[in-house]
C-alpha cells in the first residue's frame, strides 16, 4: 500500500509541477515577478514576468553565499524555488533575527498566495500539494500580518 501512495504522490507532483504537457505550475519566485527592476536594463524582458534567473534568483544566490549555503545541483537554475526559499526561511528562524525574517518574508515570499492560487486552479488543486500550498500561503500571510 505504501508504494501505491508514494506512486500517487510522485505522479501528482510530476503532473502539477513538471508536465510534460501544460498546464503545470513552476514554483519559482522569478516566474511571478519582473525579471529585473533595474531601470538601466535595456533587455526586452526586463520588466516582464515568466523568466528564470532574474533579480529574485540573484538575490537568493547572494544570500546563500553570505551564509556559505550550497544550492543543490537540481536547483542550480532556480535558486529562488519555493522549496529553497522555505528552507532559507527556516535557516533565518534558527539563525536570524526577527527583522531579517520579516524582511525576507516581505520581499521573497510575498508571492506564495499567487502560487497557491495557481496550484489550486491547476492539476494539483485537490491534492496533497494543493493543500500544502494553501497552508504555506496562509502561514506566510499570518506571519506578515503579525504585529
Amino acid at each position: 500500500m505504501r508504494g501505491g501512495v508514494l506512486a500517487t504522490l510522485r505522479n501528482a507532483y510530476q503532473r502539477a509541477f513538471e508536465g510534460p504537457l501544460p498546464p503545470y505550475v513552476v514554483p519559482v519566485e522569478g516566474v511571478y515577478k519582473p525579471w529585473t527592476s533595474d531601470p538601466e536594463c535595456r533587455l526586452a524582458m526586463a520588466g516582464a514576468t515568466g523568466y528564470l534567473m532574474g533579480d529574485p534568483a540573484v538575490d537568493m544566490i547572494k544570500r546563500y553565499q553570505a551564509h556559505d549555503l550550497l544550492i543543490p545541483d537540481r536547483y542550480s537554475s532556480m535558486p529562488d524555488h519555493i522549496a529553497l526559499e522555505l528552507e532559507y526561511l527556516g535557516f533565518l528562524f534558527v539563525n536570524g533575527d526577527e527583522t531579517s525574517q520579516l524582511q525576507f518574508l516581505a520581499t521573497h515570499l510575498d508571492w506564495a498566495g499567487v502560487l497557491a492560487l495557481e496550484i489550486r486552479n491547476g492539476p494539483a488543486g485537490g491534492t496533497f500539494y494543493g493543500a500544502g500550498a494553501e497552508i504555506t500561503a496562509q502561514v506566510i500571510a499570518r506571519l506578515l500580518a503579525a504585529p
